[in-house]
């Protein structure tokens, strides 16, 4: 018989929300600071492909988010994934939530899930809501 799962939506990354996911707040340019903070190692390949010619393309986002779903479904301990995507009528990154294996550690699951984001998609959804909301971001810091 399967453990029992409890029935968790926790965001792939709590980050996303956090920083662009505020109703009612402006968003704010946060391209920069999400590669000084959370890219300091460099950039991994398949982003930096992506943001290499200075836009970046609706299948771009579709790939990246595609990859961190499939990664974040990989991690032991997770049941479930919904699906991460760009939802244009409303301006926002959506779904992206998983559910937790009743007896995983629900820490290690997050941190890996987390991993997941920053390596597939977590600088690209930034870009891409700099570029959809200010017309552009800037790479001068990009370091491969």
């Amino acid at each position: 018989m399967p453990p029992r799962l409890r029935r968790r939506a926790i965001p792939a990354l709590l980050i996303s929300a956090l920083l662009a996911g505020c109703s009612g707040q402006e968003y704010e340019p946060s391209y920069g600071y999400i590669l000084e903070t959370y890219y300091e190692n460099g950039v991994p390949a398949g982003q930096l492909s992506a943001l290499a010619d200075g836009l970046v393309t609706e299948a771009e986002v579709e790939q990246a988010a595609a990859a961190t779903d499939a990664c974040v479904a990989a991690v032991p301990g997770v049941s479930s994934v919904e699906e991460y995507r760009w939802v244009e009528e409303d301006g926002e990154f959506a779904g992206g939530k998983l559910e937790i294996e009743e007896d995983a550690d629900r820490d290690v699951v997050l941190a890996q899930a987390r991993a997941c984001y920053f390596q597939y998609i977590g600088l690209i959804e930034f870009a891409w809501l700099d570029q959809v909301y200010f017309g552009g971001w800037t790479d001068e810091n990009l370091r491969g």
